[in-house]
Order: structure tokens, then sequence, then C-alpha cells
């Protein structure tokens, strides 16, 4: 079974190294499986497990023997155990496991937060590659208005300086696209340092960006890693508060001896209990339970600041989702109808060349402005559902599958 789990992942991390496409569901095995940050949690929850492991053992019994040199000296033999008293193996066992527990679920949100930040690139590199589409659209488009002045002032119908202003114009419009590409270069790099496989490159993000997932008002903090964090840390402050409590109670030593000579032997049985007639462990007793009363107050603290977070992010993305609606189905259109009407009104002389340039500008403004709210929505949706430690449904995260 580990061996066709290998060969799964193998497949799965090979296809995009030829296909040189990357989706979100790809990012994230390449991710679990290459980042070096993960596997420090990784070999952390390792040692906290052996730590585990051996606070279950019990102590090693002591022996100590003693023997003359002469043939008529007495040799003696002893052994003593240790017996722990109190309950402070169990204490000792359940706060390991605790430890335990508190280091996989930090291993959990440190997976979340790089999936996370992972997610935010690549939804940048979806919206990125969007907006070249869209700057090469605006470099045909200054194409074809260049075309349509050198005419015009071939046949003398404008000034040559409207030409210079359609040429300036076009070199502006590769100029942007060229700082986009840069922008796409740059993105493309930060997303390889997630997986730190420098053998594993793409150049095209698979990814919908106008298809995003709608959200709950409702704000449940049950599955969140932080609150789950802060929950453990109180049980850690009570189970160490209880083997606080043990330690005060004092172990005793118990020995069995033999003695003797050729002639004689002499058995001996002891006893040895430390009186805590100085030291009752008063200090840290009270000590763990000033922590315990601190992770409390902290945990309610945590509780507000989590909610206060959720219900800031669902007021940006009912606002989101109301501009994205208002652009797609109002302004997007009403500029496209606008700007081709005046684009045909210039090409039969009813409109001046500054007239097409300024309703094409608010053309591709709104779409750029669509273009942002969508990015903005998927960032913000995708804090939200890391706040809440919800599964992000990929399968309609930008029309992934």
């Amino acid at each position: 079974m580990k061996l066709f789990h290998r060969c799964l992942i193998g497949i799965i991390l090979i296809i995009p190294i030829f296909s040189q496409e990357l989706n979100i569901t790809t990012l994230e095995s390449l991710i679990i499986q290459g980042n070096s940050s993960l596997k420090v949690r990784e070999t952390e929850i390792e040692r906290k497990s052996e730590l585990l492991n051996q606070s279950r053992l019990f102590s090693n019994p002591e022996i100590e023997i003693e023997s003359g040199m002469r043939n008529t000296s007495e040799t003696s033999g002893k052994i003593t155990q240790t017996i722990v008293t109190g309950g402070k193996r169990k204490h000792n066992i359940r706060l390991h496991d605790l430890e335990l527990s508190k280091s996989k679920i930090e291993y959990e949100m440190q997976k979340r937060t790089i999936l996370n930040e992972a997610r935010v690139v690549f939804v940048n590199i979806v919206q990125l590659q969007e907006k070249k589409k869209l700057q090469n659209k605006r470099i045909e488009i200054s194409e074809s208005l260049l075309k349509v002045v050198e005419n015009k002032v071939i046949a003398g119908k404008l000034s040559p300086a409207e030409k210079s202003r359609a040429k300036i114009q076009l070199f502006q419009e590769h100029t942007a696209l060229r700082k986009i590409e840069a922008s796409l270069k740059i993105a493309w790099i930060t997303l390889s340092t997630f997986w730190e496989n420098e053998n594993v490159k793409f150049d095209f993000a698979l990814g919908d960006i106008t298809k995003y997932s709608s959200f709950s008002n409702k704000i449940n903090l049950t599955n969140s890693p932080d609150f789950h964090l802060s929950e453990i840390m109180i049980e850690i402050q009570k189970a160490t508060l209880q083997l606080e409590k043990a330690n005060a109670i004092p172990n005793f030593d118990l020995d069995a001896g033999i003695s003797g000579g050729s002639q004689y032997k002499t058995y001996s049985l002891g006893l040895s209990i430390p009186l805590p007639l100085f030291n009752r462990n008063k200090g840290n007793i009270q000590n763990a339970k000033i922590m315990q009363s601190q992770k409390l107050f902290a945990q309610n603290v945590l509780q507000t600041e989590l909610k206060t977070k959720v219900s800031n992010i669902h007021i940006e993305l009912e606002e989101l989702h109301t501009e994205i609606n208002l652009l797609l189905n109002e302004i997007i259109p009403e500029a496209n109808s606008a700007f081709t009407i005046i684009q045909d009104g210039y090409f039969n002389g009813r409109y001046t060349y500054l007239d097409v340039v300024n309703m094409r500008e608010i053309w591709f403004q709104s779409r750029e402005q669509y273009l942002s709210a969508l990015s903005d929505y998927h960032i913000s949706f995708l804090e939200m559902n890391s706040i809440l430690g919800n599964n992000i449904n990929k399968t309609t995260l930008l029309g992934d599958n």
C-alpha cells in the first residue's frame, strides 16, 4: 500500500513537469512532499512521540555489591528500587501525550498557513494571466486604431500629431505588457520556493478566477486551529498542575540486601522516605495555577480576536460580491457597448481619437477592476477558511478539478 501511494504521488508530480501546467491539487501535493518547514514539524512530532514512549517506562533498579580482598572478608549486595508515588508517572505520561497532540496541531497549523500563502500566490498568478490576456487585447485595439489613424493622416483628414499620439499609446501598452510578464515571472519564482525543487517548473496556472465559492455568515470556531491550540495549552497546564501536586508527595526507595561470609548470611529489607519538612513544592504548584489562569484568559482574548477578524472578512466578502456582480452585469456591458458605438463612430468620422481612447480606457479599467475584485474575493475567502479551519472546496476554488 505504501508503495502504491509513493507511485501515485510520483505520477502526480511528474505529469505537471512535462505539461508545464499547474493546478491547486498538484500545488498542494508538491508543498506537502517538499516543504522543509513542514519536514521540521514532522521531526518534532517524531521527537515528542519518542518522549512519550520514554515517559511510559519505569525507572531502573540499582544494584550495589561490596566485597573485601581477603578470604575471610564479608560480601554484601543490595538492590534498590524507587517507587514513584502520587500518580506522577500517570500525570507525566498525560503531559507528554498532550505535548505530542500540541505538536500535531502545530504541524497542521503550519501546513494550513503555508498552503494558504501558496494559494494566494497562485490566485495572483491566475489574475496576472488574465491581465496579460486583457493587455494583449488592448495592444490589438491600439494597433487597429493606429492603422485607422495612419490612413486618415494619409488622406489628409488628421494631423500627423494624431499618428504620433497613437504610436505613443501603443508603446505604452507594450510597456504595460512587459511589466505584467515581469510580475508573472516573480510570482512563479515566489511560488516555487514553497516546494523547494528547482527541477520542477511551470509556466501556466490552471484556474478560472471567475469561479468562486459562496460563504456563510455564521462564525463557528469549532474547527479553528488557533482555538484548538489554545484548548490544548489549557489541558497542558492542567496536567502540569496535577504533576506539580503529585511532586509534593515524596517518592520512596525499597531495598533488599544480603551480606556475610562463608560462615553466615544476613538478609535485610530497607525503606527510605524523604521527609517533606522544608519543601512541599508550593511555589511550583502556585505557578502552575497562575499559568492555567493565564491560558484561560488568553483563550477568551483569542476567541474575541478570531470572531472580530472573521466578521470583518465577512463584510469585505459581501462588499466584493456586490462589486463583482455590479461590474459583471452592469458596468462592463455598458462600457463595452459605449466603446463599440464610439469606435464605430470614429471610423465614420463622428467622434475624435481622444473620445475613443477615453472610452476604451473606461472599458478596460472596468474589466481590470473586475479581475482585482475577484482576486481579492478569493484571497479573503482563503483567509477566512484558514482562520476557521474549514477545508477548501477545490472543485469550486478557481474551477480546479
